[in-house]
């Protein structure tokens, strides 16, 4: 179940990825009050909201069958996002459900994250792209060709979920341990796991924690690659950090 893994790597990363987020989500314009857009960071409100921003005050109840979970609260004002694992999750379900109908060869895939079994019509393994990590890129330029087959993939970043406010840029992947969204030196990551899910709830972890941290913690996981995308000298000059893994599904290579 996707709370369940949602708890597992809140711990993991140390806090990185932390859906009780929701209240900053919502304040900063990007939860389900989408009209609101600010102008000017309020860091009263900010320091006020910090310590409700505790997953580890949520807990988990299962139920003897296993199945159904209950999520208790102690903050009554408490909001919880999943949206940085539910599409996972989601990619997930489809595929359990075609192996269940005997499905060998698929590819899942709901807004970026997919999951990819067997083989395409062409008899080779599915080949994916990582979407050009810049503003004005469009959805069919591709930085990244990947090979993948029984493994599961998710892409973050902060290159078009944004706005702009009186020369600020706000971006939709909040720090939870500052209060801030000011985008870390990562623009984007692709994480490659067995589940959707898994992939999907690193992606964006790794996104809080920039690249050093990020890269760090993922050769310390087993069972996930990533790659970061990054340009720190801002010129529009791409760079890339892997972990030691990631190569093995890059098809351009140089």
């Amino acid at each position: 179940m996707f709370s369940r893994k949602a708890k597992e790597v809140h711990q993991i990363t140390g806090g990185a990825f932390n859906p009780a987020i929701m209240p900053l989500v919502n304040y900063y314009g990007f939860g389900y009050e989408k009209s609101k857009r600010i102008n000017k960071v309020d860091t009263i409100f900010i320091k006020k909201t910090l310590p409700k921003i505790n997953f580890d005050s949520v807990t988990l109840k299962i139920d003897s069958s296993g199945k159904l979970a209950c999520l208790h609260k102690k903050f009554t004002d408490a909001k919880i996002d999943f949206s940085a694992i539910a599409k996972g999750y989601g990619v997930d379900l489809a595929a359990e459900f075609l192996q269940k109908n005997n499905v060998k060869n698929y590819l899942v895939e709901i807004g970026g994250e997919l999951r990819a079994k067997g083989v395409n019509d062409r008899n080779e393994s599915w080949v994916v792209g990582v979407n050009r990590p810049s503003e004005n890129a469009k959805l069919t330029e591709v930085e990244l060709l990947l090979s993948i087959s029984n493994a599961s993939m998710a892409t973050s970043g902060n290159y078009r979920n944004f706005y702009e406010s009186k020369g600020e840029k706000f971006a939709h992947i909040i720090d939870p341990f500052t209060g801030r969204n000011r985008p870390t030196d990562i623009l984007s990551t692709t994480v490659i796991a067995d589940d959707c899910m898994t992939a999907d709830a690193y992606a964006t972890a790794f996104m809080v924690l920039g690249l050093d941290k990020a890269l760090e913690l993922c050769e310390d996981i087993k069972g996930i690659d990533a790659c970061f995308i990054y340009d720190l000298e801002g010129d529009g000059v791409f760079e890339f950090k892997m972990s030691k893994g990631f190569n093995r599904y890059i098809l351009n290579k140089e």
